[in-house]
């Protein structure tokens, strides 16, 4: 169970690392990974918004939670991601990702300067993708 968490979270990185939205700091939409590189950290991954992105980050975890990724939120920019090794497939980490991108591709097309994103639903500090 152990060996499946740390390749979960090590899968997890590594797509966000690949993600067109990560280390974009010269950006209004993109964050960057905050956790400390394995082996120092455990599952959860903590993505920091970049500071030109104010606002950014509530919309997208939204966006996210409406189709179905749950995470938690630390005000103002960061948004954790933690796969539950119990629960959580391969797959499931690909869809997280997907889902990710897409929130973020639709706060870069309609940016502060559309509606914001009414925070209907709300997300407990479980972590789970």
């Amino acid at each position: 169970m152990v060996a499946k968490g740390r390749q979960l979270t090590d899968t997890l990185e590594s797509l966000l690392k690949a993600s067109k939205y990560h280390n974009r700091p010269d950006q209004q939409v993109g964050f960057r990974i905050i956790t400390p590189a394995a082996p120092w950290r455990g599952s959860q991954l903590s993505l920091s918004f970049t500071p030109l992105s104010k606002g950014v980050m509530p919309r997208a975890f939204s966006r996210m939670l409406k189709r179905g990724l749950v995470g938690d939120e630390r005000q103002p920019n960061v948004i954790r991601l933690t796969p539950a090794v119990l629960y959580n497939t391969f797959e499931e980490i690909g869809k997280a990702v997907e889902i990710l991108e897409a929130a973020l591709e639709e706060e870069e097309r309609e940016g502060s300067s559309g509606t914001e994103a009414k925070r209907d639903i709300v997300a407990g500090d479980s972590g789970q993708l």
